[in-house]
């Protein structure tokens, strides 16, 4: 898995690669409007270096950069209402 946090200058962090060395996804707008586990096995199949935390559009949570987390946001129905993307 990548560094959990990432340190100085965001052009030096690592790439995170996908499998087939390909640099791995870091956004992903088609999530918008899914279901939330539904968007979590989707993000982290198509880059296995993050893992996707579902929070509620609501929740408080930590506003630091970690380039192998994703937050999904849901609304009460357990939808994603914001685009999931690294970070």
């Amino acid at each position: 898995m990548a560094q959990d946090k990432c340190e100085g200058d965001p052009l030096f962090w690592p790439k995170l690669l996908g499998k087939s060395g390909e640099e791995g996804k870091n956004a992903w707008p088609e999530l918008l409007g899914k279901n939330a586990q539904v968007a979590k096995r989707i993000i982290e199949t198509q880059n296995p270096f993050v893992r996707a935390i579902i929070k509620k559009q609501t929740a408080i949570v930590t506003h630091d950069y970690v380039c192998s987390r994703v937050w999904i946001w849901t609304d009460n129905a357990g939808n994603v209402v914001v685009i999931p993307h690294v970070g």
